[in-house]
């Protein structure tokens, strides 16, 4: 398992936590992946593209670092309303709709995509305290072509 992140305080508290498993930790910036194309079999990418500047790019690196027939799997918010989140939580995107993502998706290359509700939520407060946000999570899958 390769885990990558643009934090190292994050990559981190992933090494003091699952230190006992076999996990290579890589530093990205967040907009190019440091994997030879090809390389892996999964990729899989929680609550990432609501931070970064292209979530189409973001999802075209993806596909091609999978080997042929290996499956790429993204969680994410749905679109929402909740302004506080990009600005006391520094999203980039107020989550997104599922047909762009499954359209992304297509874009980048990968087959039998689906985006379909995760059937759980993301629940957040602004530091206000006036304002509860209660959002759904999706899952998309698709796979890189034989």
């Amino acid at each position: 398992m390769i885990a990558i992140n643009e934090s190292r305080q994050m990559l981190a508290v992933l090494q003091q936590t699952y230190g006992g498993m076999d996990v290579e930790c890589r530093l990205s910036d967040g907009e190019s992946l440091p994997l030879a194309d090809a390389s892996v079999d999964y990729v899989f990418a929680n609550m990432y593209l609501h931070h970064v500047a292209s979530h189409a790019d973001a999802i075209q690196e993806m596909v091609p670092v999978s080997r042929p027939g290996g499956a790429l799997a993204i969680t994410d918010l749905d679109a929402h309303e909740f302004a506080f989140r990009r600005d006391e939580h520094h999203d980039r995107w107020l989550g997104f709709r599922h047909t762009d993502v499954e359209r992304w998706f297509g874009e980048a290359g990968a087959t039998a995509v689906e985006v379909t509700s995760a059937d759980t939520t993301f629940d957040a407060t602004s530091a206000a305290g006036d304002t509860q946000a209660s959002i759904i999570i999706f899952l998309a899958i698709g796979r890189r072509p034989l």
